[in-house]
């Protein structure tokens, strides 16, 4: 889902990137990664770390663990009140996910591999593409410089 925030905000941040990507963080109860953030802004990831990345270093985040923490301030306040952007619960319940049939145990599912016999074609192709007449190691163009200097 595209947010589209009130235009004044997005000129006071400078970037639209930038408040969408504040504004989950200042909404969120625990510590989000770069990508729950970008989801849930509807951004891309690599906008919304290097977004991150320089909030980090102004000094806005901190990073926890493997995410990162808006401290609690005006700037967080400020941003719950103005624009409330959060994780939905619907995306990650129960009912959304998907169960997949377990295939019996000694079946491969839907690939049965006596209905694919090997073609004896493939191996005579394979064969004559890689067949070397010469040992490993050995190259039949270098054999004359090797003689004019009696090595090997």
């Amino acid at each position: 889902m595209k947010v589209e925030p009130d235009p004044a905000l997005t000129q006071l941040f400078g970037s639209r990137t930038r408040l969408l990507s504040l504004a989950v963080l200042a909404n969120a109860d625990r510590p989000l990664t770069g990508y729950r953030v970008a989801r849930t802004a509807g951004l891309s990831k690599i906008k919304a770390y290097e977004q991150l990345r320089a909030a980090l270093a102004a000094g806005w985040l901190v990073r926890s663990g493997p995410g990162f923490v808006m401290p609690e301030g005006d700037l967080r306040t400020f941003l719950r009140r103005r624009l409330r952007i959060r994780w939905s619960v619907d995306l990650t319940a129960p009912h959304r996910t998907v169960r997949r049939a377990v295939p019996p145990a000694g079946s491969y599912g839907w690939y049965d591999p006596a209905k694919f016999p090997p073609d004896p074609r493939v191996r005579a192709r394979y064969e004559r593409e890689f067949f070397r007449p010469y040992g490993k190691g050995e190259f039949p163009q270098q054999d004359p410089a090797r003689r004019s200097r009696k090595t090997r």
